[in-house]
């Protein structure tokens, strides 16, 4: 959500699994196994084609509308999976890759390195996800072409508290603005921590006070009615401008 106009702005894809017994598991229970088999790449080259296909209407409207997708290392070092990034990239203009900070620690690797320059020369977005719950060091920020910074939701999670955590996310949002940065709040739950969130000038909120995760299909329709309430009000300026005139 943008913070200043409350508006839909972009969206993070996730991957599901329809287990055929346990029903719908969410990535953590399968994603570490899938990165140590090798399944890694060809579940986001899959996941990459469904976004494109499901979300084609919006991003037809709304070419600016953000897309984030979250990599690891195996993307990294695997030339197709750098190639087929850089492709999609080519239909979601506003592709943003996702990463921890654990991935710009091993960026010491030439290959990774050299992934990184390969994507950003292609115009294609970084943003550190949970940013501050691991090491990075700042040379990683100041050396890498990174746009975002994601704090992680328990710093969100400690707003309002006297936990050392409320402290950590204004040195973050303190942090992202002198690099020029973007920060993103993960995690928002609540009116209170919106608030707080905006009188820290952090300019994307992320987290299920505004929605948990949905289907693509209630995403556009998510869109489609704040679209209508935004149009509504501002008919009623309008109205209310002219009876005042």
């Amino acid at each position: 959500m943008n913070a200043s106009d409350k508006q839909i702005m972009g969206a993070e894809v996730l991957m599901r699994w329809q287990h055929p017994a346990e029903g719908l598991k969410n990535p953590i229970t399968f994603i570490p196994e899938a990165e140590e088999k090798g399944f890694i790449n060809k579940m986001t080259s899959q996941q990459l084609k469904n976004c494109y296909d499901e979300l084609r209407p919006i991003l037809i409207q709304n070419p600016d509308f953000i897309v984030t997708i979250n990599i690891s290392s195996n993307h990294l070092l695997d030339a197709k999976s750098v190639r087929e990034l850089i492709h999609y990239k080519g239909l979601i203009t506003n592709l943003v890759l996702e990463v921890t900070e654990d991935v710009l620690v091993d960026s010491n690797d030439d290959r990774i390195q050299k992934a990184f320059i390969k994507l950003t020369a292609a115009g294609i977005d970084i943003a550190i996800d949970d940013f501050g719950t691991g090491y990075c060091g700042l040379n990683y920020l100041g050396q890498l072409p990174v746009k975002y910074l994601k704090a992680d939701k328990c710093f969100v999670a400690s707003i309002g508290t006297d936990s050392i955590n409320s402290h950590v996310l204004e040195m973050i949002v303190g942090l992202s603005k002198k690099l020029n940065l973007i920060t993103i709040a993960e995690g928002v739950e609540t009116p209170q921590q919106v608030a707080q969130l905006d009188k820290l000038n952090i300019e994307i909120h992320q987290g299920w006070h505004y929605s948990r995760a949905v289907p693509a299909n209630e995403l556009i329709k998510s869109i489609e009615i704040t679209k209508q309430r935004v149009k509504g009000n501002e008919e009623h300026l309008k109205e209310a401008v002219t009876v005042s005139s």
